[in-house]
């Protein structure tokens, strides 16, 4: 089940942050200021977390800022799932389009965009704290 994320479920995202994106983890501070500035919606399944979502509306332009699924729970369309509710939740608050940006080696989200319809937009070179690309993209929301 996916729905919005609670205060409560900090120390879940903060696990999940750390399993899923190591060196680059968000602190708790750091994702507890999210629930102010965007929006945060969970995977859960028996009261654990094991997904989530964080983005931004600014203007008419979603900002997906994380998107991660506990490596145990991959490849069962779970990141899938939770694109779906971004492009829900946006298209219901007046977005036109997602952007985003990813590292370049990261060969599933990579793929996982591309199937959504997301069109690559250009890199950010050497825009990670180990040197690594960003790719860019984009997807026009259709109303």
């Amino acid at each position: 089940m996916i729905r919005a994320a609670t205060p409560d479920q900090i120390n879940d995202l903060v696990a999940l942050e750390q399993l899923c994106f190591t060196d680059e983890a968000w602190s708790s501070k750091s994702i507890t200021a999210e629930f102010s500035l965007g929006f945060i919606f969970v995977l859960i399944s028996n009261d654990a977390v094991y997904g989530y979502t964080v983005g931004r509306i600014i203007a008419d332009e979603c900002h997906l800022l994380r998107i991660a699924v506990a490596p145990d729970h991959r490849g069962m369309g779970h990141g899938f799932k939770l694109l779906n509710t971004v492009h829900e939740h946006a298209r219901k608050i007046g977005a036109t389009r997602v952007l985003l940006e990813v590292r370049a080696d990261n060969v599933a989200a990579c793929s996982l965009y591309l199937r959504h319809g997301y069109q690559s937009d250009g890199t950010r070179l050497s825009y990670y704290p180990d040197g690594t690309d960003a790719s860019l993209f984009s997807l026009a929301l259709k109303r």
